[in-house]
């Protein structure tokens, strides 16, 4: 396990009570999901659109993103690229470091995990 939260999860599956409670807590958000699609008639519809999109924009990624880049460019962002993960550490960490940033708290997100 290559992840800080990949060994993270490995500890925590280790204790029975948090494994089963973890269990028990996903099956409750499968069944909430498997209702909902019951109540949605075109859920099938939804879903193959989705398919569609995840094709789509996994094959036009490139021309893609450089629409993004234009976009939030015109809109005063600024965008960064990185060609690697030590790349996207260093950026990340000279933008922290350039506004004297030493905590900072993101949920379900790969920067806290990345960055360290």
């Amino acid at each position: 396990m290559s992840t800080k939260h990949a060994k993270a999860a490995e500890k925590f599956l280790q204790d029975g009570k948090m494994a089963a409670w973890y269990n028990e807590t996903l099956w409750m958000v499968r069944v909430k999901r498997d209702k909902m699609s019951k109540e949605v008639p075109e859920w099938e519809e939804l879903r193959n659109k989705a398919c569609e999109l995840k094709l789509y924009s996994n094959s036009h990624l490139e021309e893609l993103l450089i629409e993004f880049e234009k976009n939030a460019t015109a809109n005063g962002a600024i965008v960064h690229w990185a060609k690697d993960a030590d790349e996207y550490c260093a950026i990340v960490y000279d933008i922290l470091n350039e506004h004297n940033v030493h905590h900072f708290i993101k949920s379900k997100s790969m920067l806290a995990e990345e960055c360290g």
